[in-house]
């Protein structure tokens, strides 16, 4: 995903971490008031902190998210990283904005930025957690078998929880 300059610290990191990955899994309540995760792929991390991602607006599941809480969790496993980013959902019906992100990625689902089935997802996060871990098979394998050994987290990784203000 695209990323912007953001403005604190702790956002340039996740940024940093999020720089490149695309695809995250969003869980929301579906129209049945059911949690369901599916996948998503974000187009950009805002200098505001929001990510942009794409939907159907004839997906059943996209009149119930409106304005509802939603997570959107990212693992990429190689790095030892995984990232819950907690937040609002809303709806934006820009034209501008849709070319602004629109890809090539998304030809299979809508025909342009100007097609009438397109609509913007924009999650505004109000929590995010990280779990930074020791990259590498062999790094995990030895942290684990050295915290087996120990009793006790040797080497595991570390936690970050970044509290946003409520927009």
């Amino acid at each position: 995903m695209r990323t912007q300059p953001q403005a604190s610290a702790d956002m340039e990191a996740l940024a940093k971490k999020l720089e490149g990955e695309r695809t995250g899994l969003l869980t929301v309540a579906d129209e049945q008031g059911l949690l369901c995760c599916r996948p998503m792929t974000a187009q950009e991390l805002d200098g505001a902190g929001a990510i942009w991602m794409m939907v159907s607006r004839k997906a059943p599941w996209v009149a119930a998210a409106n304005k509802a809480q939603a997570n959107l969790a990212f693992a990429v496993p190689d790095e030892g990283d995984y990232l819950s980013i907690s937040g609002q959902l809303g709806f934006v019906d820009e034209v501008e904005r849709k070319r602004a992100l629109w890809t090539v990625v998304a030809r299979p689902w809508w025909s342009g930025p100007d097609d009438p089935d397109l609509l913007l997802l924009k999650l505004i996060p109000s929590r995010i957690e990280v779990w930074d871990g020791p990259s590498g098979a062999i790094s995990r394998t030895l942290s684990l078998a050295a915290s087996v050994i120990a009793g006790k987290e040797v080497g595991l990784g570390e936690k970050q929880v970044i509290t946003l203000p409520v927009r």
